[in-house]
């Protein structure tokens, strides 16, 4: 695991979700998961993750990560407003595909536009330690997901890159 993003601005709730932990809900755990099972999915196969890995899932207003690797690939599904790049130089980058990103370029998830969730999938996941089976976050529980809680400034998130190329 290397470090790839570091979060600059969290969005209003950008949380790590996989597709959910059952099984549990007699002892009142919820499933969790995502939102949006069919964004989730989409999101990880840009990036030929498997497409129950863990991502990102954003509500409402999308989160400003700092790259912090050599390069990671991403993918946003959701929404209508793309990923906006800055480096040597801006760009946006629309909905549905991925894109490779150097060290020091500033993503920032742009307004989401008629939906209220998206999904930012990593190449490799986000890998964090499964609660119950899951990587969800239920916040509520803090449970799961990166530390039972959304993104908070200066969060760093790793993700499962083993060769770099395109």
């Amino acid at each position: 695991m290397i470090p790839a993003l570091k979060v600059v601005a969290p969005g209003l709730h950008t949380t790590v979700q996989d597709l959910g932990r059952r099984g549990f809900q007699d002892v009142g755990v919820p499933v969790a998961g995502a939102l949006d099972r069919i964004g989730l999915q989409l999101a990880n196969a840009l990036v030929s993750n498997a497409l129950d890995a863990p991502a990102l899932e954003i509500l409402v207003q999308g989160p400003t990560f700092e790259v912090a690797c050599e390069s990671v690939r991403i993918a946003l599904v959701g929404g209508s407003g793309g990923i906006e790049v800055s480096n040597e130089e801006a760009r946006t980058v629309a909905v549905g595909r991925s894109v490779r990103l150097a060290r020091g370029a500033i993503v920032k998830i742009r307004p989401l536009g008629d939906v209220a969730c998206a999904y930012l999938a990593l190449e490799g996941g986000v890998p964090v330690e499964p609660v119950l089976g899951s990587a969800s976050t239920y916040a509520r529980g803090t449970l799961g997901g990166f530390h039972g809680r959304p993104l908070a400034p200066g969060d760093v998130l790793s993700a499962m890159i083993e060769t770099v190329g395109e």
